[in-house]
């Protein structure tokens, strides 16, 4: 099977539909904030649904608060190369890796208590992945910083508790992408990015994303852009999926019926060169 894929790979960058860079296999990886999964079974079958459809080998996720469940369900939905791999311990919202193993093999995984700079806070976690069609390892690093609009401090905190994690993974040679819910909810969370970019040499690929969620906030439906990708490298393209990209991110006096059913989040993907 993995042969297979890996020939529909090739297939692809010869046709120009992939755009690959260097001796590195092209590659979809994404980001995904399901809120408290599993909240229902229509929560189950809608975001899987819109996993299957961004076609990503690589899913980082936040706030999976049954992981084994998780696990199961994305054999049952996607099929049995599919594999998880999440922080342990770590709190009740775990972050994690969900991967296809037909496409990547993985190598290693590591919990960075670095971002838990307060009690309760979550570490982040990293899948090393190698690419079955060829090129470098992958390195996915999910994060789940603090929420709410009156921590700033603490969000800064933590990146800059990450900065020397990032710099070294940087410096490791291998790709690497740094994604998650940052939970970015002002202009001095982007400016905190910006300052954590610049330190650790990484793009911020997602800088210019109008918006990755719904975040319900004091009654309102509001397009903060939450949700961060940052790589070694600049993608090939880069969007927010779902209602983000369906609805738009102001779709008026209430929010769309996906917030109610999958998530107050939508998945960001990108195509790494």
């Amino acid at each position: 099977m993995k042969r297979v894929l890996a020939v529909a790979v090739l297939a692809l960058v010869a046709r120009g539909q992939w755009c690959g860079g260097g001796d590195s296999a092209p590659i979809r990886v994404a980001t995904f904030n399901i809120e408290n999964y599993p909240r229902s079974e229509r929560q189950i079958r809608g975001a899987f649904a819109l996993i299957r459809e961004l076609d990503a080998a690589a899913i980082g996720v936040q706030e999976i608060t049954d992981p084994e469940a998780f696990a199961r369900h994305a054999r049952e939905h996607l099929g049995p190369s599919w594999r998880f791999v999440y922080c342990d311990p770590c709190p009740v919202q775990r972050v994690g890796v969900l991967y296809d193993d037909d496409v990547l093999d993985l190598l290693t995984t590591h919990d960075y208590d670095e971002a838990q700079t307060y009690r309760g806070a979550k570490p982040a976690f990293e899948a090393r992945l190698r690419p079955d069609a060829g090129g470098e390892v992958l390195r996915v690093v999910v994060v789940h910083l603090k929420s709410h609009r009156d921590y700033v401090d603490t969000r800064r905190r933590q990146l800059l508790a990450l900065q020397p994690v990032m710099r070294k993974a940087r410096q490791s040679g291998e790709r690497v992408v740094l994604l998650g819910d940052f939970n970015a909810t002002s202009d001095d969370d982007r400016e905190a990015l910006r300052r954590f970019a610049d330190a650790t040499g990484l793009h911020w690929s997602s800088r210019d994303l109008e918006c990755t969620s719904y975040w319900n906030r004091a009654g309102e439906c509001p397009g903060t852009p939450l949700d961060h990708v940052f790589s070694s490298d600049e993608p090939r393209s880069i969007a927010a999926r779902g209602a983000c990209e369906s609805e738009g991110c102001n779709p008026g006096e209430s929010c769309p019926t996906y917030v109610r059913d999958i998530s107050d989040h939508c998945p960001v993907a990108l195509d790494l060169r």
